[in-house]
């Protein structure tokens, strides 16, 4: 054996597993990756051994071989299932991990579903072809390493590649712009949308797991919060504190919305995450940089009203600092004694 597998000849055999229009061989003496079918003619499977058998090729160039040439990994559709398998339970997004275990239930047409599924959030997308690309190379450092023990040369050693995620990490949080201000509205009225529909969307969803149904403040009906829409300032007016969250190529994942309440204390009015982005923590980091915000702007309170389902979040608060200042009680005058 005397070629070296460096990172192109890597991709080079990462781009012929994946031509599933043709056989590739790897010349075991020069490392050059070359289609089965272009071989000379004198160059093709020399006859087996007796009892050898139809085995693969190996770098030894043992009788019953492909000799010179080595094929490289088998990577076909079962093989290419198996890799979003694992990309899936890998995926700490549970929300659009879901979604993906969906497409590759759903039979007929499974790649193209799951394709489809990705590119509808490019983070996720991303996320994929880093993975596909990891674990391809680990496949064809495997064959490699398994070719080297077979020639008699010691096994290269292989570290484990850390779990792929999506976290909070990832993104930007930055203050409002106008560019935000539509993406942000129409976030809410799908929000309030889900809310009226008794689905919960799990609004700050900061820790995994957490499912909270109203967001902080803004109430969905009449009667049902301290605010209505119309009592609040827009998102860009001076009274209002807005930070948007976006992913590096711009994407908009969530925004958190505070009110000016008196010259020294902000009120919260919304968080919001899209659903592709919770339950990694991006409503507690949006929280945090407010509170944080708020504090470098002279503010002295940051005040979270928290009614009906949204009490679910008081552990989320106090576990930042909040406290409660105030406690209200109601009695239903329409309930039966």
């Amino acid at each position: 054996m005397t070629f070296p597998l460096t990172e192109e000849l890597i991709n080079q055999i990462i781009f012929a597993m994946e031509d599933q229009g043709h056989r590739f061989v790897v010349d075991r003496e020069t490392g050059a990756v070359l289609r089965e079918d272009e071989l000379p003619a004198d160059e093709g499977r020399v006859p087996p051994a007796e009892g050898a058998g139809d085995e693969p090729a190996a770098l030894d160039g043992m009788p019953g071989r492909r000799e010179p040439y080595l094929p490289i990994p088998t990577w076909g559709p079962a093989e290419g299932f198996h890799l979003m398998e694992r990309f899936v339970l890998k995926l700490r997004n549970p929300i659009f991990a879901e979604m993906l275990r969906e497409a590759l239930s759903s039979g007929q047409g499974v790649f193209r579903r799951f394709k489809d599924m990705l590119r509808k959030n490019r983070e996720i997308e991303r996320l994929w072809f880093a993975f596909k690309d990891k674990e391809m190379k680990q496949v064809v450092q495997q064959w490699y390493e398994a070719e080297r023990e077979l020639a008699g040369l010691e096994r290269l050693a292989a570290g484990e590649e850390p779990p792929l995620e999506l976290v909070a990490s990832d993104f930007s949080i930055i203050p409002g712009e106008a560019r935000h201000v539509e993406p942000a509205l129409k976030l809410e009225q799908k929000v309030l949308g889900e809310l009226r529909a008794g689905v919960e969307p799990r609004l700050l969803a900061g820790e995994a797991g957490m499912e909270p149904r109203l967001p902080a403040g803004l109430r969905a009906e009449p009667g049902a919060g301290p605010y209505s829409r119309s009592d609040l300032p827009p998102l860009l007016d001076p009274r209002s504190l807005f930070l948007a969250a976006e992913l590096t190529g711009g994407e908009f994942a969530g925004f958190i919305w505070a009110v000016e309440d008196s010259p020294s204390s902000l009120r919260l009015a919304q968080l919001a995450v899209r659903k592709h982005f919770r339950g990694i923590g991006l409503g507690t980091q949006l929280l945090r940089r407010l509170l944080l915000q708020a504090r470098e702007s002279g503010y002295e309170r940051v005040l979270a009203p928290l009614r009906g389902d949204s009490l679910a979040l008081t552990h989320l608060f106090e576990g930042l600092g909040f406290s409660a200042v105030a406690v209200e009680l109601a009695y239903d005058l329409a309930l039966p004694e």
